[in-house]
């Protein structure tokens, strides 16, 4: 729970005190996205055991669902996590200079990187993922496989920590973008009285 406020607290920070740097900061948030992707794919395909066809073909229905297609479906949204969050440009329209075009060219571009980089990632941790049993199983990595899988793949405690380190700071990072968005809703549908207390939510610092 501390941790969780943390991460609020930075947001907060991040988009009040030095709001006027946010794009900057998203900036670096974004050469580290790209750097961090082959930072883990590099040493998980190098290191990391080699699997077969097989990834394609076998459907695995750990969660004991009724069908092998609610399955797919129930795992689904972990797939698709690299793609959420590609909105957040439009509620920040307002704020954005030609947003006609801008915000559209940024929509896309999320799509467009995410998708692949997220596509390449999943191919990467299905045909590196070794031992299945084991990283669903992992008791010490806190119920999170994919800490499991680094672990199998350089076999190193520090090289897993570093790749899941790179995946965590992403994470926390993505949250000021959130919140940024989030808040900018927040302030817009009281400023159009669309919600209760909108008196008190609508009002902003000159």
């Amino acid at each position: 729970m501390l941790l969780f406020w943390a991460v609020m607290f930075f947001a907060v920070f991040i988009n009040t005190v030095t709001s006027r740097a946010l794009a900057k900061f998203e900036g670096v948030i974004l050469v580290l996205h790209l750097f961090g992707f082959f930072a883990v794919l590099i040493p998980l395909v190098y290191f990391g055991p080699h699997g077969d066809a097989s990834v394609f073909v076998d459907f695995l229905n750990e969660g004991n669902w009724p069908t092998q297609a609610l399955s797919f479906f129930v795992g689904l949204p972990a797939a698709v996590f690299c793609l959420i969050g590609a909105d957040s440009a439009v509620h920040m329209s307002e704020e954005i200079q030609r947003a006609s075009t801008v915000v559209p060219q940024a929509l896309m571009l999320s799509l467009v990187i995410n998708g692949v980089l997220g596509f390449a990632m999943v191919l990467a941790l299905m045909f590196c993922i070794g031992n299945v049993d084991a990283a669903l199983g992992a008791t010490e990595t806190l119920g999170y496989p994919f800490l499991e899988i680094f672990l199998q793949a350089v076999n190193s405690v520090t090289g897993a920590c570093l790749m899941a380190g790179l995946v965590v700071v992403l994470d926390i990072c993505s949250t000021v973008g959130d919140s940024a968005a989030a808040s900018r809703m927040l302030w817009s549908f009281p400023r159009d009285r669309g919600t209760p207390f909108w008196q008190v939510l609508s009002k902003s610092q000159k």
